[in-house]
């Protein structure tokens, strides 16, 4: 058996955990620079609040209704979403982060699952303040519809399991095909020329007709609904291909020297993302770009070097993006946007290094390691390169995204940790 454990409205949940006056208020959370709606609580959905409207077309609507408004706070969701995993590890046997709010999990012994999935619900709420819901079912598929019904379903309690053929006829009755996990709008007109128009249709399809017109995943889905397992838990991250950190910023610069800070900024947050997995890179490309939306002259370019052996070292990595960036500014533009890529990823201990190299690697992965250790120790930012900023201490540097509604990052700095006043009773 599979479970979907989801949590709802997240960022907006994350935000109430520490703001306990919130409960009940509508709340939206804007992405970055501040720019347009890209989570809504299920209060601020009922008044109509739509996904991705611009903040400024919305501001009116958020003002009459008393909506609390938040700036993406990444580094409290990340934080919070590692919470949830390890509350959620020990109660499985296997388990498969999907996505930042999604975990699925997996028993092959029998237990009696609603009991299972009410307390995962109340253990993920009394551990971490998030509220969740619980999808329980003999496939990932299932698991994933049974999640939607705990949450949306008619007398949804937030736990809803599918263990037999009548609770998957009952829960496919239910909900349309685009309800469905993997069914988009197109494959709902490529399946309405098969004649497939409702759930139950699909899984009564032939599959092999399925897979001549729609490929080994559509006739995965059928063997899906009808409860036979295609879908294994990927318990292992696959290894990257390339790592991005790029970042539009909260206003247009054209100082060469602000451009040098945010691309080392980069650099080093993208080798820190990179030894996270034990990796190297073998390619460092830097790419900076125009304000699209303005009526400017446009221009975007990029370059990249490649080294002669892979490294994880941030120090060389950040001195060839600064190299890279040198081959690309024109002082004639304002620049809205910087990203560092690093490709050509392979395992460090693979990394096939020249005869000829005076480096001594295990060194400079220990120190690589060291600094990586005092930061996660002592906050971000707490040891970095002279060249890159202090990761958003100074939010007045003209390429810092906008976040003019952020919350502080309750459990991951010291210096914005919540303050409690008591007085004597």
């Amino acid at each position: 058996m599979f479970a979907l454990v989801d949590a709802n409205s997240f960022y907006a949940s994350c935000e109430r955990v520490f703001r306990p006056e919130l409960a009940g208020r509508p709340v939206v959370v804007l992405s970055n620079n501040d720019g347009c709606i890209v989570a809504r609580s299920k209060e601020a959905k009922a008044l109509g609040i739509e996904m991705g409207v611009p903040f400024f077309e919305a501001r009116t609507l958020l003002r009459r209704h008393h909506v609390a408004v938040f700036s993406s706070n990444y580094t409290l969701y990340d934080d919070m979403s590692r919470r949830v995993q390890d509350v959620l590890r020990p109660m499985a046997e296997e388990m498969e982060v999907y996505s930042i709010d999604e975990s699925f999990l997996s028993w092959s012994a029998a237990l009696p699952w609603r009991e299972v999935g009410e307390q995962i619900l109340r253990r993920v709420r009394t551990w971490t303040g998030l509220p969740v819901g619980v999808g329980i079912g003999p496939t990932k598929m299932l698991a994933k519809l049974a999640n939607h019904l705990a949450k949306r379903g008619k007398g949804a309690t937030g736990v809803h399991v599918i263990d037999d053929e009548r609770s998957a006829t009952a829960a496919l009755e239910a909900v349309e095909l685009i309800n469905l996990w993997g069914v988009s709008t197109g494959l709902i007109r490529r399946l309405a020329r098969l004649g497939i128009a409702t759930p139950l249709e699909l899984r009564a399809a032939d599959p092999h007709l399925v897979r001549r017109h729609l490929g080994v995943v559509g006739q995965r889905m059928v063997y899906e609904l009808r409860g036979e397992p295609c879908l294994a838990l990927e318990t292992q991250m696959p290894d990257k291909q390339n790592i991005c950190c790029s970042r539009s910023f909260g206003q247009v610069t054209h100082d060469p020297a602000a451009l040098r800070e945010a691309v080392a900024t980069f650099a080093a947050q993208a080798a820190m993302k990179m030894r996270r997995q034990d990796l190297a890179t073998g390619r460092i490309g830097v790419f900076i770009q125009t304000d699209r939306h303005a009526p400017v002259e446009q221009y975007a370019a990029s370059w990249a070097v490649r080294l002669t052996a892979p490294t994880n070292d941030s120090r060389l990595i950040c001195k060839c993006a600064a190299w890279c960036l040198q081959n690309v500014y024109q002082a004639r533009h304002q620049y809205k946007k910087a990203g560092v890529m690093l490709f050509d990823l392979c395992r460090r201990h693979h990394a096939q290094h020249s005869l000829f190299e005076d480096h001594d690697h295990d060194r400079v992965n220990r120190l690589m390691m060291t600094m990586d250790a005092i930061n996660r120790a002592q906050g971000r930012g707490t040891i970095r390169l002279a060249s890159s900023s202090p990761f958003g201490l100074n939010p007045c540097r003209t390429w810092h995204l906008r976040s003019e509604h952020r919350s502080p990052r309750y459990t991951t700095r010291w210096d914005e940790l919540p303050i409690v006043s008591a007085s004597p009773s």
